[in-house]
């Protein structure tokens, strides 16, 4: 996994910044407080926002730039082979700060959300923020952190980068699923004794008597009402034949009233029947009168439509009269055709005739502009023959020049063009020279640095950390070895620098020959220029001649164009005229036929409204007809219902529906009171019901007792295996985490003396050995044991950092490739270090590249570092400001 780019603007000292990430090792360098931490730490919130802040014991609002409103922070990265980008928003607003906006795009798609990012980037590298400071960010002065973490921190940290929390998290959910189990079992038991305790206070027999002793008393009740319900039955049919009765003479009744309403009815319908049909023939004759008019309007306009000239007689069919009128109108259409035509001409001429004098004008300006180019064309060429002679002694003098330059070469030691050859010997034997002068320099620095500590060292005569006796120590004993060394390398120095000097002498004689070469080159390119310039002007006289000509000529042609232009548009003037007398011809012949198709259209209208009258006669007449034909009808059926209404009043009898009434009123008596005999028998009935259902309720209740208590001994059995199984699963994973948490104490004891080695060789030091809680505890080659905390305060941060690695190397080689690891971030770790641990950094940095380590950025001030790096990152701060930039080396040189 590796960082790509990262974009900042707003946020603390950068108020913009665009910085890209290469694999490999990135130096990041700059002046304290230029904001070298900072461009990291928005690395780290990019990917984890607001928690990268909470523990950096900041605040969203602290991360804004002063006097800025929004920061904006965004991040490209590559993981597994994917790649992603994060962005991140925050907005200022009064007194506080908050994420605006949170957006995670991966292949698969985006996530919007702080939340959904942060948990998302969580499971990408298998880390929170509290783990990736753990693992793969050393912030400035937090090298010491793991170290000086308590036990349950440092191992609650250790135990989450290589999954071993997982374990305890399984461990805790199985013993809450225990302690669940353990509540039902309980809760099962004690419904198990209740149910039991029902059962015994219950008896079946008892139960049984009684039920039977009810069913008795329900036959008996039941006889009873059977009885009773006979003799209401009986009563019912006596009252519903006397309500027969009274219903029938009741329908007699209504029957008569309807009867004598509906002949009433239908004489008033008769009456308005034969008024309708009074109306119906004065219309009739109305329209009779209509129908002449339109005959007669129709004979007058054919009539002055064939003195018009229209080929039709005056009383022609409708066929014949809108045949008529389509040739008139197909007339009408064929004069405007033609119209239209001879007026499209007329246009067409007209705007000829103008176009004619527009080109003849354009011809004649076209001319004059000629003849004043080729006029000025003269006085060009004149001008440009003194040029010429002017070009011709610049090139004398450049000549001179050149002989003069090259005469510096007659005592040099090389020949003209040689000069660039002569530099480059001399400038590869002075990088040769100075890297050699360089590196004594360094380890001249290196050896004078490791005597000053091993005196002070020895006038202390112990280690001012650690308490011990430094005597015998490696770094006093090899002291007087130190002080020849540096008699030597002094020795070494002076030489070097004497051969510098020579080569400095060497490169600035090339230098000032090679100056005299570029002199003598750009005078031969300028004396080219003015060759070419010289023969240009040359040909430009005689092209200017040529082209003088050439407008003269065509000067000539355009003023014979224009008067033939001019010519032929006085002959279009004539066909204009003939076009306008055929037009007027053509509008008095379209007159004459709009005239004709007014009369014809006239004599159209009226026979249409002639046919739609004779049709609504028709009409008019079949519904007079219809109206007589129904009186005929309702006539009749006058006559009938007066029959039927005689009938009906014989019907009706007084005297019967008197006797019917008396005989329904003692039914109703007789009815109410078996109703009353018969809803206390219904009562009493339903009480034995009652309690028989009771009764058989018991009984029910008593076998589901029996067979939930089977079925609670049976559950019971198998709460108890599974609580046996529950506390077998919560041992299996303590066990588990125990062994696996051993495992990695041994892997990473291994990987942490391995890099520990390789940072920092000496005599002192045997080993490191890390127990249950990753305490680690220093061995010394005497078999003396000591705390990392006595450490001195550059072996201390050599321990830490090979303990940083070591859980590093640990999740590389636990995850076997699954997991890509982040980059690996130091902030400032030669803090305390002397030169010569500088450079064991240098190989850290290497091995963790060796396992896996894509890509480590390191903020340092230290030469050894910045040289060594593949990459550097430069932030400077703007002058009279406190903004900063930062640029990539390659950026810089471009």
């Amino acid at each position: 996994m590796r960082f790509d780019r990262l974009t900042v603007e707003g946020y603390r000292c950068f108020e913009d910044a665009d910085v890209r990430f290469e694999p490999g090792v990135t130096v990041v360098r700059g002046v304290n407080g230029a904001g070298k931490s900072s461009l990291l730490e928005a690395c780290f919130f990019a990917l984890y926002g607001a928690a990268a802040l909470r523990t950096a014991n900041a605040t969203l609002e602290d991360v804004i730039t002063t006097d800025a409103e929004r920061c904006t922070v965004e991040l490209w990265f590559t993981h597994a082979g994917g790649e992603y980008r994060v962005r991140r928003e925050l907005k200022r607003s009064q007194d506080r700060a908050s994420q605006d906006v949170a957006v995670l795009e991966t292949p698969e798609g985006r996530i919007d959300g702080a939340r959904a990012v942060d948990d998302r980037i969580a499971s990408l590298f298998r880390m929170d923020a509290e783990s990736f400071l753990a693992c793969a960010y050393v912030r400035q002065g937090e090298v010491n952190k793991l170290v000086e973490a308590s036990p349950d921190e440092r191992q609650d940290i250790i135990d989450g980068l290589v999954r071993l929390g997982v374990l305890e998290t399984y461990r805790d959910r199985a013993s809450q699923a225990r302690l669940g189990v353990k509540h039902v079992r309980d809760s099962v038991a004690g419904a198990l004794e209740d149910v039991t305790d029902q059962l015994e206070d219950r008896s079946e027999e008892d139960l049984q008597a009684a039920r039977e002793q009810v069913g008795t008393q329900l036959n008996e009740i039941g006889e009873r009402i059977d009885e009773l319900r006979g003799d209401r039955e009986a009563a019912a049919g006596r009252k519903e034949k006397a309500e027969a009765t009274i219903e029938t003479q009741e329908e007699a009744r209504a029957e008569l009233a309807d009867a004598r309403e509906k002949v009433a009815d239908l004489e008033e319908t008769i009456e308005e029947t034969e008024a309708s049909r009074g109306d119906l023939k004065g219309k009739l004759e109305e329209i009779d009168e209509r129908i002449e008019r339109a005959k007669r309007e129709t004979k007058e306009a054919l009539e002055k439509a064939a003195t018009e000239g229209v080929d039709i007689a005056a009383g022609a069919e409708r066929a014949a009269i809108e045949e008529a009128h389509t040739a008139v109108e197909e007339g009408i259409e064929d004069a405007e055709g033609e119209i239209n035509t001879t007026e499209l001409r007329v246009e067409q001429a007209r705007e000829q005739r103008a176009e004619l004098e527009e080109e003849a004008e354009a011809l004649d300006g076209r001319a004059e502009k000629r003849e004043r180019q080729a006029q000025d064309l003269d006085e060009d060429r004149e001008a440009a023959k003194a040029e010429v002679e002017e070009t011709r002694a610049e090139i004398e003098s450049i000549d001179e020049r050149i002989a003069g330059a090259k005469k510096y070469f007659e005592d040099a030691p090389i020949g003209f063009g040689e000069a660039e050859s002569l530099r480059s010997e001399a400038e590869g034997e002075r990088e040769d020279v100075s890297e050699e002068l360089t590196s004594v320099t360094s380890e001249l620095k290196a050896t004078r640095t490791a005597i000053e500590r091993a005196e002070d060292l020895r006038e202390a005569g112990k280690c001012p950390t650690c308490g011990q006796d430094v005597e015998d120590s490696p770094h006093v004993h090899s002291l007087d070895e130190d002080r020849e060394q540096v008699a030597e390398l002094e020795g070494r120095r002076e030489e070097l620098r004497e051969q510098v000097e020579g080569i400095d002498e060497r490169i600035e004689r090339a230098e000032d020959l090679r100056e005299v070469e570029t002199t003598v080159g750009m005078l031969q390119d300028k004396r080219e220029a003015k060759e070419e310039v010289l023969e240009g002007r040359t040909e430009t006289i005689a092209d200017k001649k040529d082209q003088a000509n050439r407008y003269r000529e065509e000067a000539s042609e355009a003023r014979e164009e224009a008067e033939a232009k001019r010519a032929e548009r006085e002959e279009l003037l004539e066909e204009v005229e003939e076009y306008e007398s055929d037009l007027e011809t053509l509008r008095e012949r379209r007159a004459g036929l709009e005239e004709r198709g007014a009369l014809l259209e006239t004599a159209i209208d009226a026979e249409e409204r002639r046919s739609d009258l004779e049709t609504e006669r028709t009409q008019l007449e079949e519904r007079h007809e219809h109206l007589g034909e129904l009186l005929d009808e309702r006539r009749e059926g006058l006559e009938e219902r007066r029959s039927r209404l005689m009938d009906l009043e014989e019907r009706v009898e007084e005297e019967r529906v008197a006797e019917a009434k008396k005989t329904k009123r003692k039914c109703e008596e007789r009815i109410e009171a078996i109703d009353e005999d018969l809803e206390a028998a219904e009562t009493r009935r339903d009480g034995f019901q009652n309690q028989r259902g009771r009764i058989e309720s018991e009984l029910d209740r008593f076998e589901d007792l029996r067979e939930r208590r089977e079925d609670l001994e049976e559950r019971a059995a198998a709460l108890r295996s599974l609580y046996e199984e529950c506390e077998e699963l919560q041992g299996m994973y303590a066990d588990l985490r125990a062994d696996l948490r051993q495992r990695n104490i041994a892997a990473l004891e291994r990987l942490v003396n391995e890099v520990f080695d390789l940072a920092y060789r000496n005599d002192a030091y045997d080993r490191i050995t890390l127990d249950g809680e990753y305490r680690a505890t220093v061995h010394e080659k005497s078999g003396a044991t000591l705390a990392p905390g006595k450490l001195s305060g550059g072996e201390r941060v050599l321990f830490n950092l090979a303990l940083r690695c070591g859980i590093y190397q640990l999740l590389v080689e636990g995850t076997q490739g699954t997991a890509p690891m982040p980059p690996l971030i130091l902030d400032e770790p030669t803090a305390h270090l002397d030169a010569g641990h500088i450079e064991r950094i240098d190989g850290v940095v290497s091995r963790m590249r060796e396992i896996g380590v894509e890509q480590t950025i390191v903020v340092s001030h230290t030469d050894e570092l910045i040289d060594a790096a593949d990459h550097r990152i430069e932030v400077t701060q703007r002058a009279a400001t406190n903004r900063s930039e930062a640029h990539a080396e390659s950026d810089l040189l471009v």
